[in-house]
């Protein structure tokens, strides 16, 4: 499994945009092979601080979706967001469930 995310800093009067954004990301991974989830989490400990987090089968599945995608979506998105940091990119090592 790989899973992208992007730490994001978005003002309180943008969170409805962002959370309208995210959903049309989520639409748009959909269409890509691979695609198993989008979650759009809010940080507990800091002011203002959200997560835009993405779950793939496979690393391919995802860079298909940047090159397909992401530039367009970008474009249309209505979110004014700061990037905080980078963006991350995680491989699954072990998982364990109940």
């Amino acid at each position: 499994m790989f899973i992208h995310a992007v730490l994001l800093e978005i003002k309180p009067k943008q969170v409805r945009a962002y959370r309208r954004d995210s959903a049309m990301w989520a639409r748009y991974a959909a269409r890509v092979k691979g695609f198993i989830s989008c979650y759009t989490l809010k940080r507990d400990n800091a002011r203002n601080q959200f997560m835009s987090v993405y779950l793939w089968k496979t690393k391919a599945g995802h860079l298909e979706f940047m090159k397909k995608y992401h530039n367009w979506l970008a474009q249309r998105s209505r979110t004014k967001a700061k990037v905080l940091g980078e963006y991350y990119n995680f491989t699954v090592m072990d998982q364990f469930k109940r």
